[in-house]
């Protein structure tokens, strides 16, 4: 059967395949704020913006980086997640979400 922890993380859209031990270390607080910050950013982040969630970092509560990158499919969106906790910050490897639509990039002046 496959790890607990693992089947979380999947649930709210992280990597599986992050760091057993910090997945381990998140909260059900910690796990909530990962799906918040993974179905914010994919509704409502631009590609060329970074998410962080929760915005004001709070000791023992772990903070949520959410990027994209090139290489999805049509209709898909590719993202990296950095989770950082304890000082100690963690990157996954890419997830593709299907059926999203991309927000405009952000117009700089």
């Amino acid at each position: 059967a496959a790890d607990p922890n693992q089947a979380r993380a999947a649930a709210v859209g992280l990597s599986p395949d992050l760091s057993r031990a910090l997945l381990g270390r998140l909260s059900d607080n910690d796990y909530r704020n990962a799906g918040v910050a993974i179905r914010k950013a994919l509704a409502e982040t631009p590609d060329d913006t970074v998410l962080y969630w929760p915005q004001t970092v709070k000791r023992g509560v772990a903070q949520f980086q959410i990027h994209f990158v090139p290489g999805a499919e049509p209709n898909c969106r590719r993202y990296v997640v950095t989770v950082a906790k304890d000082g100690w910050a963690t990157t996954s490897l890419p997830m593709d979400k299907c059926g999203v639509v991309a927000r405009a990039a952000t117009v700089r002046e």
